[in-house]
């Protein structure tokens, strides 16, 4: 009896999930209450420790910072413990990158762990059916080397912008077994190339809606996204969701060993304006590779194709990628 008691202990503390309630050696400690912009602004170059709680946005980080939140689970978002939430939409007068609960302006930013949330579309709507008048978002980041690890961002209309560090300047960027949900356009942005690895990404409910608006402005531009070993699904009806349309004519994404849930219609992909018989898609690279689930029928699409082969991260975030992204997380 003794002995099975034991054998039962010892497997349990084998399996039993791994924990990061407590911060680092030399972490700047932070609980809810205290001010967090001014405690981001003061210690450029360190980690700051965010106690269990929520944290009102925005938060603007203009220097390399690295922000872990506490979490019961080191292997995912489903045990973060610390928030970040903004009330704020463009209709407040605000552009997009303003009205975002953590607006990144600098390379080399790290998150563990924390979730961000815009809860402007659980302001109530005249119309019932589209219930988001406009952007607000969870995420805005502007910079290269940017990575977030467990991390959980939470809107309706443009939750993530990516973006490089300047107009034209392209902006390497890694999300890695994070949770992203939203409704219309929830992931978007012009000049990041931005790896997605064993991610969520949940669409919540919409009559339409579309997961990605990647703005590619020109054939040479190396903005596009990536998502490896992700999963799409949600509580929207399905077919109403698509995998993406361009914001820009030569918008570049990627599904490749993926599962799309059968929220996604067979189409795949949409125009920007779906009635637009003149809207050019002869330049956009709409692409799919070795996906799963019911969605990911790909005899329905019109503007995607099928992959010859899976894109590679080294060419997607550079052949030094190693040196930035976590790769504890990459597994």
């Amino acid at each position: 009896m003794r002995s099975s008691t034991l054998l039962t202990l010892l497997v349990a503390a084998v399996t039993a999930k791994p924990t990061a309630n407590a911060p680092p050696p030399g972490a700047v400690i932070v609980k809810p209450g205290d001010n967090l912009q001014s405690i981001v602004n003061a210690n450029a170059g360190k980690t700051i420790f965010l106690q269990a709680g929520k944290y009102k946005g925005p938060i603007v980080i203009k220097s390399k910072i690295t922000m872990m939140g506490a979490t019961d689970n080191e292997e995912s978002y489903s045990g973060n413990k610390a928030t970040i939430t903004i009330y704020r939409a463009q209709e407040e007068g605000f552009n997009n990158h303003q009205t975002a609960a953590v607006q990144v302006e600098a390379d080399g930013v790290k998150f563990y762990h924390v979730n961000f949330e815009n809860t402007w579309g659980l302001k109530p709507s005249k119309d019932p059916k589209n219930p988001i008048k406009n952007q607000a978002l969870a995420v805005s980041t502007q910079g290269d080397e940017i990575g977030f690890y467990g991390c959980k961002l939470d809107g309706w209309q443009d939750t993530l912008e990516t973006e490089g560090k300047g107009a034209r300047s392209l902006g390497k960027q890694v999300f890695a077994k994070c949770l992203v949900q939203g409704c219309t356009d929830f992931i978007f942005g012009k000049t990041a190339a931005a790896w997605f690895e064993d991610c969520d990404i949940k669409v919540k409910d919409k009559d339409v809606g579309y997961v990605t608006a990647q703005g590619r402005e020109n054939k040479n531009g190396g903005g596009h996204y990536v998502f490896n070993k992700c999963e799409v699904s949600g509580s929207a009806k399905g077919g109403s969701y698509f995998l993406g349309r361009p914001w820009r004519p030569f918008a570049a994404v990627m599904f490749q060993n993926s599962k799309l849930s059968g929220v996604i219609n067979q189409a795949g992909w949409s125009k920007w304006k779906p009635d637009n018989v003149t809207e050019p898609v002869g330049d956009l690279e709409f692409r799919e590779y070795q996906n799963t689930g019911a969605g990911s029928d790909i005899k329905g699409r019109k503007l995607g194709k099928r992959a010859s082969g899976p894109d590679s991260i080294s060419k997607t975030l550079g052949g030094d990628y190693n040196s930035w992204v976590d790769m504890k997380y990459m597994k």
